[in-house]
């Protein structure tokens, strides 16, 4: 049995990348019009990068999302020596840093990819991955995966400010544009977590049980010419698929000369029989990362059950 604190404070962020309309939208619709609350805790809707939502920009000068380290919070240099975004991370972790699990944060995202809602969660995170489990029961089979994240690599996202957060990715959706579908599937997921909040906070006991996730395992990046550049594009086979097995045998790339390539010849270590799942493909963001897409291993994790302290 795992126990936790009582959640206070939820702190749903939106715009933490400036060009994902849904989560600007929702932020605003909430503090202009229609507030968003639940029974048992304070909810505050937030924008994050507020000069990148003016410009309609991922980031004005680096990733808001990778700037919450410690050596960014502590850094001894003065603002005006700071990027805008590394500023940014310490007013807001200023503002919202608590590491006894009272406050929780929800980080709303859109990708350009066909992911549909992924729900990111850390593996140590018992509390978020029985909201994740919870929020994944209430969608259709299919359309709700969760994508785990684990190990000793500090990615110096939001979610670093708070012992306990998710990010609600959901696309596809181009990058400065808003989709009735996909903002509507967001606020869907954000009401379900506020849901599992308040049944978690009045005392409502949640069984143990088995969840199946994804963890990326290795990021491919595309074909590239000698000089650097890109030599092909994600294959027709592949676009759209992400969470679609494939092999070694699976076409991912056809070169710009025509050319397919497959699987196996960008990567040497799946086996030949083999599945393993694509995610983020071809998601625009991350051309300037080296990325084409990231590559899966499906996981299933024993979760104890979950009550109030």
């Amino acid at each position: 049995m795992e126990t936790s604190v009582k959640v206070k404070d939820v702190i749903v962020l939106g715009g933490t990348h400036g060009d994902e309309m849904s989560g600007v939208c929702l932020v605003r619709k909430w503090l202009n019009g229609s507030p968003l609350t639940a029974k048992t805790c304070e909810v505050i809707p937030y924008l994050s990068n507020v000069e990148a939502i003016k410009l309609c920009r991922r980031y004005k000068d680096c990733d808001l999302n990778r700037q919450f380290t410690e050596e960014n919070l502590k850094s001894v240099l003065a603002d005006t020596e700071l990027s805008y975004e590394v500023k940014r991370a310490r007013e807001m972790n200023e503002k919202f840093a608590e590491m006894n699990g009272s406050t929780f944060i929800l980080d709303l995202h859109n990708t350009t990819s066909n992911s549909q809602v992924c729900l990111i969660v850390e593996e140590l995170d018992g509390f978020s991955l029985h909201m994740c489990r919870y929020i994944q029961q209430a969608f259709p089979k299919g359309v709700c995966r969760i994508w785990i994240l684990g190990g000793s690599v500090e990615y110096g996202d939001t979610r670093c400010m708070v012992k306990r957060g998710i990010a609600i990715e959901v696309g596809p959706q181009p990058q400065a544009v808003v989709r009735a579908d996909i903002m509507d599937l967001q606020e869907k997921a954000v009401n379900l977590s506020l849901e599992f909040i308040d049944k978690y906070n009045q005392g409502v006991c949640f069984d143990s049980c088995q969840i199946e996730g994804y963890k990326t395992f290795i990021k491919i990046d595309f074909p590239r010419n000698s000089q650097g550049d890109i030599a092909g594009m994600i294959h027709q086979n592949l676009q759209d698929q992400d969470w679609k097995p494939l092999t070694r045998s699976s076409t991912v790339f056809r070169r710009f000369n025509g050319d397919d390539v497959t699987l196996g010849d960008v990567i040497d270590d799946v086996g030949v029989e083999e599945s393993v799942y694509p995610m983020f493909v071809n998601e625009a963001a991350y051309y300037e990362k080296g990325i084409a897409f990231h590559l899966t291993n499906k996981v299933h994790m024993s979760l104890p059950a979950l009550k109030l302290e």
